[in-house]
């Protein structure tokens, strides 16, 4: 895509470009201005119009790669899908899973736990969201489904 495609917001906040594999395709991660969204330490997601996929600068390094298939999953594979969100989490947490240590995949949960649960709330008063708070708040659920297995709340 080129820049002119992009939005003037999405385009003035861009500070550099990652890349995530996965299912042997390469996509693109816009990397943003943490001044894009203050109130949201860690934001990701994808650009309606153009389809493009961002995160914040201060997504963590160590967990960027499973936060970016969580947004890849829920926007590609499952797109359409009503708990798009629920199934796009099961997915993240089986990558990081299989790659981290049970005490790095304990701070990946709780910094996910952290996420979610600001991002519940970052929504909470957003009128016409219904669809996004409904897919959020049932991820919420299930990674808290799934880090109480960790003894983590």
């Amino acid at each position: 895509m080129s820049v002119s495609q992009l939005p003037g917001w999405f385009v003035s906040s861009k500070v550099g470009e990652k890349t995530v594999q996965l299912d042997g395709v390469a996509y693109t991660i816009h990397i943003l201005s943490r001044e894009l969204a203050p109130d949201l330490v860690g934001f990701v997601g994808r650009e309606k119009a153009s389809g493009e996929f961002f995160a914040s600068e201060d997504v963590p390094d160590e967990f960027f790669e499973f936060i970016m298939i969580h947004e890849i999953k829920e926007f590609t594979e499952f797109a359409g899908i009503a708990g798009r969100c629920l199934a796009a989490v099961l997915c993240e947490f089986d990558y990081a899973k299989a790659q981290l240590s049970v005490d790095r995949l304990k701070v990946y949960l709780e910094y996910r736990l952290d996420f979610f649960r600001r991002l519940v709330e970052y929504y909470r008063d957003k009128d016409g969201q219904e669809e996004l708070k409904y897919e959020i708040s049932h991820g919420l659920t299930t990674l808290e489904s799934v880090a109480s297995l960790y003894g983590i709340k």
